[in-house]
């Protein structure tokens, strides 16, 4: 509960530029957002089910094995231009 009343807190004042977090115990008079609007922002943050990373690691797995075949294919490349510049890089090195 301390960590979504800091959530719900940081937000307000981040993106309203208010602070609403005196809002759990007690209503101001004049203030818009009352106890009850403070406790709908909480459960906006805190959704009932459990949403964890599992509805997506499906693609990251894929992502991640595409970025592998990507980085083998260009691997031979890779090396290609790190001879050419090889001696360019030794010179340099030796004048320096």
């Amino acid at each position: 509960m301390d960590e979504l009343d800091d959530l719900v807190s940081t937000t307000s004042l981040s993106f309203l530029g208010m602070t609403v977090g005196c809002r759990a115990c007690h209503n101001h008079k004049f203030d818009p957002i009352r106890s009850g609007t403070y406790y709908r922002l909480q459960r906006f943050s805190f959704p009932p089910e459990d949403t964890s990373i599992r509805w997506w690691t499906d693609e990251l797995a894929a992502h991640k094995a595409e970025m592998r075949r990507i980085d083998k294919l260009q691997e031979p490349l890779k090396n290609e231009k790190r001879a050419l510049e090889e001696p360019y890089r030794r010179r340099l090195f030796d004048e320096g």
